[in-house]
């Protein structure tokens, strides 16, 4: 009853059943990892989220700062332009500080972005205010997903958060309207 003979071209094979089932466990994840890997992806969110807020906020900048169609549209896609600066930056980052404090640096000039975002009241200073974000965004984009694929479980969240954000955003912009 525990063995199983199997014919196979004029030989018999003998291959033992187990008698009972198997009691191990099945293997236990590394929560940290999870959570290190889910808090790196979180801060695609961020970078999802300030790539879209531009939309929602070109309307009320022309009349509330009194800016100019060429103002707005250099603040829209100035980001995209100073990014370079921390993409290429963001290699050296990694191997000096480490990936995992690259990420902190990055949500660090995200957040201060942000926040000179929400303080600026005129053209100069959401400009420099767009780039400290743009420096965040620069560095996340380049180092949070290397530094989640090499501590994740096998699948990441990267994507999803990345396209969290940017709904996120245009969600908010709608709500203002």
């Amino acid at each position: 009853m525990g063995t199983t003979e199997q014919q196979h071209h004029g030989a018999t094979d003998v291959i033992a059943a187990p008698l009972l089932p198997s009691t191990e466990a099945p293997p236990r994840r590394n929560m940290f990892a999870f959570v290190c890997a889910t808090l790196a992806s979180m801060t695609t969110i961020l970078m999802g989220y300030n790539l879209a807020l531009m939309s929602g906020a070109e309307l009320f900048m022309r009349e509330d700062l009194g800016l100019t169609d060429e103002q707005v549209e250099v603040l829209s896609g100035s980001m995209n332009l100073f990014m370079l600066v921390s993409i290429l930056a963001a290699g050296w980052a990694a191997d000096s500080i480490g990936r995992r404090g690259t990420v902190v640096v990055a949500n660090a000039f995200l957040m201060a972005g942000a926040l000179a975002m929400w303080l600026g009241c005129g053209y100069a200073s959401l400009l420099a205010a767009r780039f400290v974000t743009s420096v965040g965004v620069g560095l996340s984009v380049v180092v949070a997903p290397v530094y989640a694929a090499k501590i994740a479980p096998a699948s990441s969240l990267i994507d999803f958060f990345i396209t969290g954000g940017i709904l996120l955003s245009y969600v908010s912009n709608y709500a203002v309207r």
